[in-house]
């Protein structure tokens, strides 16, 4: 009668899925990545206003700009640790509420920095920033509950929505500072910081905690059933036989050189234009970045994830090509935005986007906007269902916060070596971004190596889940 039951269950059950099945089941998520991306952009377009907030009238602190955000960044890949371990045996939901709330009032408490007096307002900076850092790591929360929440066939186009929802708060974030910033810093944190504490309340008193397994093909049947849970932990054999499988060890060694490259749109490109002989401000920065990137984020997003996903239904090492593809076209796009040659310009010519759109060279830079925008989406929608896929439910938090840890220290890595290579290489942009594409190659020609063995690793894991739903089953 159990199994017959079951059956039932499968037979009435039809997976309703596209883009508003998919926010009504994911919103916490997005809301929680969206306010604190509106935030996090204001540190990148306004990073030249920002040294001399702290410095007035000096050079451009490129060491001590890089070093703050490649520290901050090493501060989220422990933290993410903590956290990871966390959604594996806690609400995913009360996490969410946590990390808003705590961040929000650290961006609240940067309102107050005591501005010009370098050093020691440098200290106050990093300070209230590496606050915000250990609480931005919503990343391994966002994965473990998408495995519970979103269903298999849709996990591309969720994480292409998600990209989608970080590139549109980043680039409004920015759009929004570029234009208060210089004059109104102190209320630009106060209010944003505020509306990120609305944020985690909003989502502790409306945010729906899914079942533990509840989307996983073997065992969503027998999850339907009352009194079922699934109760599983990880041990030293499921640790051996699934979190040591070869693709996850891949996946962790590309990511820490993928993020050593993803670190240069923030502290290299803006710091780039910005910067004489082209003098681009950063309200011309921000038009031209939502122009261009938001179009090829929507691509991505709400054309490309969709085809993943029918991709890898279909086999899982489609999603594995168009990784490496991403990657490759990502990297393509990144070195032609500084190798094709943009030009001078006064600050008030850089500061007009007639004047910016009247040289054809800027409109070729735009399209590399939005060609690495686009591509970049297809990396992220098609990494994270590979992962997991390959592990299992109650290994999602910790592999997305271990996966989460490597790439935070490759971005933070990536952060600190870019100062350290623009003052070495007397702010040789192009050569400087040259080298670390080429660091970037090792962790992307990784993936090949994947396809040798990820169908035995899927495998291993649905074999495992199939023996779980019927031990769950007789136990019921």
């Amino acid at each position: 009668m159990e199994g017959t039951d079951i059956d039932a269950n499968e037979a009435k059950s039809k997976v309703k899925t596209g883009t508003k099945v998919i926010f009504q089941k994911m919103w916490p998520s997005f809301m929680s990545t969206t306010s604190h991306t509106l935030i996090y952009a204001w540190s990148g377009i306004n990073i030249i206003l920002l040294s001399n907030l702290l410095w007035p009238g000096e050079p451009y602190h490129a060491s001590e700009m890089g070093f703050s955000y490649g520290v901050g960044i090493y501060t989220v890949a422990l933290s993410s640790i903590v956290f990871g371990l966390l959604a594996d045996r806690y609400s995913r939901i009360k996490l969410f509420t946590i990390i808003d709330i705590v961040y929000g009032a650290g961006i609240i408490v940067l309102g107050f920095l005591p501005a010009g007096l370098g050093t020691p307002s440098y200290v106050y900076f990093l300070s209230c920033m590496l606050i915000t850092y250990a609480f931005d790591t919503g990343q391994t929360i966002r994965v473990s509950y998408a495995d519970d929440r979103a269903d298999e066939s849709e996990r591309s186009q969720f994480f292409g929505l998600s990209g989608l929802f970080w590139q549109l708060a980043w680039m409004i974030g920015g759009f929004i500072s570029a234009l208060v910033f210089k004059d109104y810093w102190r209320q630009y944190f106060w209010i944003s910081g505020a509306v990120t504490v609305a944020s985690g309340l909003i989502i502790s008193v409306k945010g729906v905690e899914p079942k533990r397994g509840a989307e996983k093909k073997e065992l969503k049947s027998v999850l339907k059933l009352d009194g079922v849970e699934y109760k599983y932990h990880v041990n030293v054999e499921t640790f051996k036989k699934t979190i040591l499988a070869p693709t996850n060890i891949i996946a962790f060694i590309e990511g820490f050189f993928t993020q050593i490259v993803y670190a240069i749109p923030v502290l290299i490109t803006f710091a780039y234009f910005q910067s004489a002989p082209y003098n681009i401000s950063p309200f011309v920065m921000s038009i031209v970045t939502f122009l261009f990137g938001i179009p090829g984020a929507v691509v991505s997003a709400s054309v490309l994830a969709k085809l993943s996903d029918k991709w890898g239904k279909k086999a899982i090492k489609n999603r594995v090509y168009v990784i490496i593809f991403s990657l490759m076209a990502t990297y393509g796009a990144l070195l032609g935005v500084f190798l094709i040659p943009a030009v001078p310009m006064s600050p008030e010519e850089g500061g007009n986007l007639a004047f910016f759109f009247s040289h054809p060279t800027h409109w070729l830079i735009a399209i590399m906007i939005f060609a690495w925008q686009m591509t970049g989406g297809m990396y992220s929608s098609n990494q994270a269902p590979v992962l997991q896929k390959i592990n299992l439910p109650e290994a999602q938090g910790a592999m997305s916060s271990a996966n989460q840890f490597l790439e935070s220290l490759g971005h933070g890595t990536g952060a600190i070596v870019s100062g350290i290579l623009l003052s070495f290489l007397n702010n040789n942009y192009q050569f400087t971004v040259l080298i670390m594409v080429l660091i970037g190659f090792v962790g992307s020609s990784s993936w090949f190596l994947t396809l040798k063995w990820i169908n035995a690793d899927v495998g291993r894991v649905s074999g495992i889940l199939q023996q779980r739903a019927k031990e769950m089953e007789t136990k019921r």
